[in-house]
């Protein structure tokens, strides 16, 4: 999960300091609480996996939102630690970095413009669900993961695979006279 207010993450330059330390205690500092007290846990049943909720905001640049954006890099970073500094324990750590989601607040609250925006930048022919993110974590959960660690898995329809121009230039050959 994550915090953002797209009225004040701005710009680096406009942006309010004080929602600033608001966003980097929610996105941040409660991924760090969460591991802090459950590794202890975890060290004394000899095991554990830890999974981090990051954004594909962590990986790409964005017009607005780089407050969020700073705050999921830093998760998907601090999940790579994690891993490191306690793989020895046999405690695993891991994070997922959805993209768009088709959840009931996506859904009710962007337009149809933008669902469109999404969709023709995906791989795939259609938007995630929330199960697509459940399903990674349960994965990334099990012993069919074991030797998987510090990897941040992005769920995200191949949204981020490809030169952001490969549409457009897709829908210009589609559109050339036929010979």
């Amino acid at each position: 999960m994550g915090l953002t207010n797209l009225q004040k993450d701005i710009d680096v330059v406009h942006m309010d300091l004080d929602e600033w330390d608001r966003l980097m205690n929610v996105n941040l500092k409660s991924v760090l609480l969460g591991s802090r007290y459950a590794i202890p846990h975890m060290i004394k049943a000899g095991e554990g996996s830890i999974i981090n909720t990051a954004s594909m905001a962590a990986f790409a640049g964005d017009a607005t939102r780089f407050a969020y954006g700073a705050s999921k890099a830093a998760v998907v970073n601090l999940t790579r630690y994690i891993a490191a500094q306690y793989g020895k324990d046999n405690i695993r750590c891991n994070g997922v970095a959805p993209g768009l989601i088709l959840t009931p607040a996506a859904k009710n609250n962007l337009p149809p413009a933008v669902l469109n925006i999404f969709e023709k930048y995906y791989a795939l022919p259609y938007h995630g669900e929330a199960d697509d993110i459940g399903y990674t974590v349960v994965f990334l959960a099990s012993d069919e993961s074991k030797f998987i660690t510090g990897q941040t898995s992005q769920v995200e329809g191949g949204h981020y695979i490809a030169n952001p121009s490969i549409a457009d230039f897709q829908e210009y050959i589609n559109n050339l006279p036929a010979k």
